[in-house]
């Protein structure tokens, strides 16, 4: 049984050990659980947030996360996607398609304009992770998105 649906309170256990392996993924070397859970937990309680999952045999095998904005510069309404992983197993571009076509079918019914998928991804010496970057940008337009922008990192030594 497949499904993708809203994440519940209930499944903070499940999403977090999804981020484990989302880490592993694209080579993170850790993950503030702590704080993690902190901001899913506040993006559950505000409407404009929505966090969805998909669900096999009781594990989260792939979630996303999407935000209702509004440009200051025109008045639109839009919908922004910050995160979207699927488990490399599961042919993960389509599962991927299926939750971005997901919060893009929310944002329609919240009235968005468009869709904008932010993505940015640094080792830890603050140079690109270029396959990466490379396999996300292949995923957006065959979604039929456009390439709009960059990202840019500078460390600050703190």
């Amino acid at each position: 049984n497949i499904m993708i649906r809203d994440l519940e309170t209930t499944d903070l256990k499940k999403l977090v050990e999804c981020v484990e392996l989302y880490k592993e993924t694209v080579g993170v070397e850790s993950v503030d659980k702590e704080y993690l859970i902190k901001q899913i937990k506040e993006s559950l309680i505000h409407q404009n947030h929505k966090i969805i999952v998909k669900e096999m045999m009781g594990k989260v095998v792939g979630f996303a996360v999407g935000t209702l904005l509004q440009n200051h510069w025109n008045g639109k309404r839009y919908g922004e996607v910050s995160y979207i992983f699927a488990h490399r197993e599961l042919m993960g571009s389509t599962v991927k398609k299926e939750l971005f076509d997901n919060l893009n079918q929310w944002f329609r019914e919240e009235g968005c304009h468009y869709s904008l998928s932010l993505t940015s991804h640094w080792d830890k010496n603050y140079e690109p992770e270029t396959e990466f970057l490379n396999t996300t940008k292949h995923f957006y337009t065959q979604a039929g998105c456009k390439v709009v922008g960059y990202n840019f990192v500078k460390e600050l030594n703190a």
